[in-house]
């Protein structure tokens, strides 16, 4: 007995979850293609792709029930995706967040030492 992913169970799923069938099977397609981790990409990850495209991450996210119905709607609309929308969405608030206090610094995460965080 094989341990596969039977996908059109995933995609039934999906579409329930997100609301949106049509982009599915696109997106399923498109999630094959890259490598879904939960390590950061190591830097010949990084170079096989367009140098263009930003690195993608996975989030979950709680929203208001009646914004996720309309951008669902927004997405079946005019054929976009809700990611696509939720990602413009994200953009905007950065952009007019800095110009309010200025360029955000990210600070690269640092591996944290097991001994030294629990004094042993």
């Amino acid at each position: 007995m094989g341990k596969g992913i039977n996908m059109n169970a995933m995609d039934k799923l999906i579409s329930g979850l997100s609301g949106n069938e049509e982009n599915i099977s696109i997106e399923h397609e498109q999630a094959n293609e890259e490598s879904h981790t939960s390590e950061p990409p190591t830097q010949s990850q990084k170079s096989k792709g367009n140098r263009n495209q930003p690195v993608k991450r996975h989030i979950c996210a709680t929203v208001n029930a009646d914004n996720l119905n309309k951008i669902r709607a927004i997405a079946k609309t005019e054929g976009l995706t809700i990611n696509s929308i939720i990602d413009l969405g994200l953009d905007i608030v950065i952009k007019k967040y800095e110009e309010l206090h200025g360029t955000i610094q990210v600070k690269k995460p640092k591996k944290g030492d097991v001994v030294k965080v629990f004094n042993l």
